[in-house]
């Protein structure tokens, strides 16, 4: 039994729009782009399509079009670009070749969650639904990247980021219209009133603003709050970008910078009214990002921003050091963290992990994400550590060791040899201060689909942020 949904209708419609009436394929491509990524960044909840069981998300089933369109413009690459492609597929083949001999994994899509709350969900490897999708994922992402090196020049990048930054407005609109509903009128079920309608429901949804300290969790339209903050964490990415295109005097006079930092601030205010613990990250990492942009594109004021940063270094150590002894919402889920991560480290099987922890810890998100990133690597990346246990196997709360488990050391060198190694701009120590940042990070939380058009963008800003534009060196 098929069902689609209003928000579904709209993509689809818009996807029509698109093919029919954008001049010739490369703009047709760059909408297609434009569109997938605004859905990796702003909408998560809901489905286009569902089929039976399985639901079809709206910036899957765009990526796909986009990839197919990619197929029209990829007509010649590199063979530096063409060896690395090729390779990351064997690596990504061997893997699921080698599935039937593999130990076992811990299945479905919440399969961690359940597992550390106490569900005999261990099952031997095999080859699922979850695979297929991942690898016809994993080919429409790699016929993208070929086009946005081939492609896609400096003018058609500050279109692409004006045009997301332009359609994220609305959504940061409706965080503030969550933020008067829940806070001033008290109403806590946006979803099932305003959003179910629209977007209809999928899994792992929280359909009622949750109750944290006190207050409640915005959510945006994502399926959690710490999703909701990963989303506004690259809104302030994009509107850093914009900044720097407006001090090169590339951008469009209306995006002025007192206009741009008014909505970096709403951005940063709505991160930490989603009270979650990836908020804390984020806003860590966006701290740093923002005293290296100063200290690259400020000289005269380097002497003032290395004394700044001695101050605020200070200043964050006695803040932690106060709140990890507060009785404060944010202190006591440091204080479990902390905790929860000692006992990751010290065990090797995690099942019933929650039952054991909840004499001490009440914080059963911490566990979730402590022990399902430090739990995958300990008990199904080691059994096969060169090339994974096959695409779609990883399903813990964090990204790094997702792709570790399901690409194997081969093949997650050779994801970052592609995503990172297409522009011709000399990479810095900025860049490599903020990628290492960016790992660190991703080994605690799930900021981006590894097969996600978002990670172009994100690596594309991470890239440029710190140097001038130089058109990608692959060459046709």
């Amino acid at each position: 039994m098929m069902s689609i949904t209003i928000f579904g209708v709209l993509i689809i419609a818009y996807c029509f729009y698109v093919l029919l009436c954008k001049k010739n394929n490369k703009a047709k491509f760059i909408h297609l782009f434009i569109l997938s990524v605004f859905l990796y960044f702003n909408i998560t909840i809901g489905y286009v399509v569902k089929i039976g069981n399985q639901t079809i998300a709206g910036y899957f089933l765009v990526t796909l079009l986009a990839g197919a369109m990619a197929l029209l413009l990829v007509k010649k690459v590199s063979i530096k670009l063409f060896i690395e492609i090729i390779l990351l597929l064997a690596v990504i083949v061997a893997a699921i070749g080698l599935i039937p001999i593999k130990q076992y994994q811990i299945v479905d899509q919440n399969g961690w969650d359940w597992y550390l709350f106490g569900a005999n969900n261990i099952t031997t490897c095999k080859l699922g639904f979850e695979q297929i999708k991942e690898l016809i994922k994993a080919l429409s992402f790699l016929m993208i990247l070929s086009v946005i090196y081939t492609k896609i020049g400096e003018e058609d990048w500050i279109y692409i980021i004006n045009k997301i930054i332009k359609w994220s407005k609305y959504v940061i609109c409706y965080g503030i219209f969550e933020f008067v509903m829940v806070y001033i009128f008290r109403f806590y079920n946006l979803y099932s009133a305003l959003l179910l309608p629209i977007f209809g429901i999928k899994e792992s949804t929280y359909i009622f603003s949750m109750e944290r300290g006190s207050g409640h969790q915005l959510q945006g339209l994502f399926t959690e709050p710490s999703s909701y903050s990963t989303g506004l964490f690259f809104i302030v990415l994009l509107f850093l970008m914009q900044l720097k295109y407006c001090k090169e005097g590339k951008n469009p006079k209306k995006a002025n910078l007192r206009n741009i930092w008014i909505w970096i601030g709403i951005c940063m205010v709505l991160m930490v009214l989603s009270m979650a613990f990836t908020a804390i990250l984020y806003l860590c990492f966006l701290a740093i990002i923002f005293v290296l942009f100063c200290y690259k594109n400020m000289p005269k004021m380097r002497s003032i921003i290395i004394s700044s940063i001695g101050m605020i270094t200070g200043l964050c150590i006695i803040g932690g050091y106060i709140l990890l002894n507060s009785n404060t919402y944010y202190g006591e889920r440091l204080r479990y963290a902390l905790i929860i991560f000692k006992e990751t480290l010290n065990n090797n099987d995690f099942g019933n992990l929650y039952f054991y922890l909840s004499g001490v810890v009440n914080d059963g998100s911490s566990i979730s994400r402590l022990g399902s990133s430090i739990g995958i690597l300990k008990m199904e990346f080691v059994q096969n550590i060169w090339c994974g246990l096959g695409i779609g196997v990883g399903n813990s709360h964090s990204l790094a060791s997702n792709m570790l488990t399901d690409l194997g050391i081969f093949g997650t060198f050779l994801w970052g040899k592609l995503v990172i190694g297409g522009y011709k701009a000399k990479k810095n120590i900025y860049f490599y201060v903020v990628f290492f940042m960016f790992i660190l990070v991703s080994f605690l939380c799930q900021p981006i689909s590894m097969f996600g058009t978002d990670v172009i963008v994100l690596i594309f800003i991470f890239v440029n942020i710190f140097t001038s534009y130089v058109s990608p060196d692959r060459k046709k």
